[in-house]
């Protein structure tokens, strides 16, 4: 009989432990399925000092600082990551910027009274460089392998580039009409760019030669174009809602992306290695992998209209609100967390203190545990608690 007891008494010890391992088993799971959970991107709008709307173009400069034009308005500004001021300056009609390889913000400018290409020093001094012609429609501009600025020229149909000290060359694109829009540096070395009207995705060497390359959807509109992570060109087709991909020897594959009424409009490279676009008419942000699997994101209190779209300094999205007087912040959408940059001069980057923290619709509170979280945490004090205390009654009958 006492044998039984004991036999019986090691049997409901061992009981009691399997099911307090179950439970922490359990709680672990739960626990790794939050931490596993998407990321709820989080919108934090700041408001810049010319009211009115029409923010189009934004560069990190090399002051760490976020640089931004509002053309309608005849301005350039500067954005302070750090405290959330803006300083700004008047220049005629500035679109988009760039870095230049000299530490200057460079911008393009289509004027009534001559179109230009200008340069603004962190410290907000202008030079302006007559480009010949007037009221040219002038799209991107960037920096090229040989050290000089590139930039398009759609009413001409032609690819200049800029000395930093003001020398200019010019280049007629083959195709009549083509309208060249977005440029931007290629990992092979030369410059690639889209051509609005054309339907293609044209390639420039630093000596000036053209080659072009068809794109399958007819009428797309390629508008923008940016260096892909995997290598490859990567592209906005506006009119037809996709996105496409271009190799350095020129085999295109389009994606599907969203309905093109939606007009995709600015495309960057994410710190989190996908790509991501603003959506003009659909007031929303999108990502897309390598892959094409693409997420998007509504964006708080529409119409913003996002047009231009980076990376920051602070290792966040940012985008400008093109109906708005507003650049908009986006953090909380990494799967891991993001680490602060740190300027080797001043230290690190802190973000700027919010002025209205904004989720997309329908996702919660940001940063608040979900159901399954808690209910993991639960299960996981629950069995510690039952481990211990089982331990605790075996012990004391044991004394007995």
């Amino acid at each position: 009989m006492i044998m039984y007891r004991v036999r019986h008494a090691r049997v409901q010890t061992y009981s009691y432990i399997i099911s307090a391992l179950c439970l922490i088993f359990l709680g672990t799971l739960s626990m790794g399925n939050v931490a596993a959970a998407a990321p709820v991107p989080v919108f934090t709008k700041h408001t810049v000092a010319t009211s009115g709307s029409g923010l189009y173009g934004l560069v990190v400069g090399s002051d760490d600082n976020i640089w931004y034009t509002i053309p309608q308005a005849n301005v350039i500004g500067k954005f302070i990551v750090a405290d959330g001021s803006t300083v700004e300056y008047s220049a005629g009609n500035p679109q988009s910027v760039t870095l230049g390889p000299d530490g200057n913000v460079w911008f393009t400018a289509g004027q009534p009274s001559g179109d230009k290409v200008g340069k603004i020093t962190p410290s907000g001094v202008i030079t302006e460089y007559d480009l010949g012609t007037q009221n040219s429609v002038l799209g991107g501009i960037a920096v090229g392998s040989d050290g000089n600025l590139w930039f398009t020229d759609s009413t001409s149909d032609k690819i200049k580039k800029i000395t930093t000290n003001g020398l200019i060359v010019e280049y007629n694109v083959p195709t009549p009409g083509g309208h060249p829009g977005g440029i931007t540096l290629g990992p092979d070395g030369n410059m690639w760019f889209a051509e609005t009207d054309g339907n293609k995705i044209g390639k420039i060497t630093p000596s000036g030669v053209i080659t072009e390359y068809g794109v399958p959807t007819s009428g797309s509109k390629p508008t923008l174009i940016i260096t892909g992570p995997d290598g490859n060109l990567w592209f906005t087709q506006q009119f037809a809602g996709k996105i496409g991909k271009i190799t350095p020897s020129g085999v295109v594959t389009e994606y599907a992306v969203v309905a093109p009424s939606e007009l995709i409009t600015g495309i960057t490279l994410g710190p989190d290695g996908n790509l991501w676009f603003g959506e003009l008419f659909g007031d929303k942000i999108g990502k897309m992998t390598t892959e094409g699997v693409v997420t998007e994101y509504g964006v708080p209190n529409p119409p913003a209209s996002p047009v231009d779209i980076i990376t920051g300094p602070d290792g966040n999205l940012w985008f400008t609100g093109y109906a708005t007087n507003e650049i908009v912040r986006i953090t909380n959408f990494m799967d891991a967390p993001i680490v602060t940059p740190t300027n080797p001069n001043t230290g690190p980057i802190s973000p700027p203190v919010s002025t209205a923290e904004l989720l997309a619709p329908n996702t919660g509170v940001g940063g608040a545990p979900s159901i399954g979280g808690l209910a993991g945490i639960l299960l996981f004090a629950l069995a510690i608690v039952t481990t211990v205390y089982v331990c605790y009654r075996r012990l004391i009958k044991h004394s007995e």
